[in-house]
């Protein structure tokens, strides 16, 4: 059989092109769930601690919530970025077969399960798991064509006005945002701090319990006055005196 496709290599290429041809216009027909999952699903679990470092973080955030996720069902392995603004990453990757629903509940549970060992700080800003692959495919950026608005104003309308609606559109997994919103920036004297036998803990306690927002209310709003009526009152011991009705001609 060899040797005669060797002596006609006319027809050797012939029958080359015609199965590569079937091949083409076979590939297009096919449905898309015959596919093979090639891209492993991943789970990205990110937590912020305010005013820390990167070794402060690692040691009492990302360490700990690493070692929980071990024995994870169809878990291949880990990757963490413990970052100097106090921002911590850990991303799961798990086989091409396992399903990304199943994984996120998992993921899940195990966070529940450590979360009491976490600081406070970063159970009240929230531990945030994402069922998505962390590559970038779109950066949008803003800019003032007037110079009226700052950078710290841009960022607040992005976060306002954009961020959402984008994480709303089917296919997005998740919508980061690399500038800043309104914030208020206090730095400490630690020499009056000291005199006043006072720590920042105890300023950043007074922050908070100051800032409160709270509403204006509204005028004519409940509970109303009560209409002052015209009408005489009677009482037990006085007679009701009876209306006085004029002549009528």
């Amino acid at each position: 059989m060899a040797k005669f496709f060797i002596d006609r290599p006319i027809f050797a290429w012939v029958i080359a092109l015609m199965i590569m041809l079937a091949g083409a216009l076979a590939v297009r027909g096919l449905p898309i769930a015959q596919y093979p999952s090639i891209a492993p699903p991943q789970v990205a679990v990110t937590a912020t601690y305010g005013g820390a470092s990167a070794k402060p973080l690692e040691e009492s955030v990302t360490t700990v919530i690493e070692q929980e996720m071990n024995g994870l069902d169809g878990l291949l392995y880990v990757e963490s970025n413990s970052e100097s603004s106090g921002l911590a990453t850990i991303t799961l990757t798990f086989q091409p077969v396992t399903d990304p629903n199943i994984a996120h509940v998992q993921v899940q549970n195990r966070l529940k399960r450590v979360e009491a060992r976490l600081p406070d700080d970063v159970r009240n800003r929230g531990v945030l798991i994402d069922k998505a692959t962390r590559n970038y495919l779109m950066f949008i950026t803003l800019s003032s064509t007037d110079g009226k608005m700052s950078d710290v104003d841009l960022g607040n309308y992005a976060a306002a006005s954009i961020l959402d609606p984008i994480r709303r559109v089917k296919g997005v997994g998740t919508a980061d945002l690399f500038g800043t919103e309104y914030a208020m920036r206090i730095w400490l004297n630690m020499a009056k701090l000291t005199g006043y036998n006072l720590s920042p803990g105890d300023v950043a306690a007074a922050i908070r319990e100051k800032n409160v927002q709270m509403t204006a209310g509204e005028l004519g709003g409940l509970p109303a006055a009560k209409a002052i009526s015209s009408t005489p009152r009677c009482s037990a011991r006085a007679a009701c005196p009876r209306p006085s009705s004029s002549p009528t001609s």
